[in-house]
């Protein structure tokens, strides 16, 4: 088990099924983690046992996030981890009814703590959809991850293709970032954005994170690309 300021990261456990279930099929967030098909209660049953399988053999590293209150607001995925090259993928999904408090922020602070403090990778990959405004924007503006480029028109959801910016941190920027580094100031952009308080990426790692030079394509053939499955507000302050 994992803990931050606000929230526990823990094992999924036989009970977590209908949670799962719930969130897996909802149609707002099924958008974002891409979530096709409707998934069963036995997909979800599964999902907990090789996810559980999967941490004892060190491949992937699944957390259910709970708040100080033991209420379920998430989970947190460390994938594909590679030992030898030292690198994993990160996912991340919040609640609906939980976004916008800053959750996303500390969960990825947390998971990075784990993946090059206690892991010691050399590298962790997290990606976004380009509707997904908020998420490139926490990445690259709150977090300091790099943009490595974009697949373009790489998925294919509800008759509208969509683009997908991949992202990376370094355990040289997170050690930086972790000092109190700050990072060149990001190139992503969206007008969207123009008023978003900035805070101070020196403050956010006094526990966690990186550094970055980037820019983003624009997707506009989803006309809801103001909304996001992960939240900016920033613990930074």
């Amino acid at each position: 088990m994992l803990k931050s300021d606000r929230l526990t990261y823990r094992a999924l456990e036989k009970e977590d099924v209908q949670f799962l279930y719930d969130n897996h099929n909802d149609g707002e967030l099924s958008k974002y983690i891409l979530t096709v098909k409707p998934l069963s209660m036995k997909t979800q049953e599964e999902l907990i046992e090789h996810s559980n399988n999967d941490m004892v053999s060190g491949i992937s590293n699944t957390f259910l996030i709970e708040d100080h209150h033991g209420s379920k607001i998430g989970l947190i995925n460390l994938f594909k981890v590679n030992l030898i090259n030292k690198n994993s993928t990160l996912f991340l999904w919040i609640t609906k009814e939980q976004q916008n408090k800053g959750y996303g922020t500390e969960s990825i602070k947390r998971i990075l703590k784990f993946a090059f403090e206690t892991l010691n990778l050399e590298r962790v990959e997290i990606r976004a959809l380009g509707k997904n405004l908020r998420a490139n924007y926490l990445y690259c503006k709150k977090l300091g991850f790099v943009l490595e480029g974009t697949l373009r028109r790489s998925n294919y959801y509800d008759g509208l293709w969509d683009s997908k910016n991949i992202y990376s941190m370094l355990k040289s920027e997170y050690d930086e970032l972790k000092k109190g580094y700050t990072p060149p100031t990001n190139n992503y952009s969206n007008d969207n954005y123009s008023n978003t308080n900035s805070n101070d990426l020196s403050n956010s790692y006094s526990n966690n994170s990186e550094s970055s030079n980037q820019s983003s394509t624009k997707n506009n053939d989803y006309p809801d690309a103001d909304y996001a499955n992960i939240d900016t507000n920033s613990l930074f302050g």
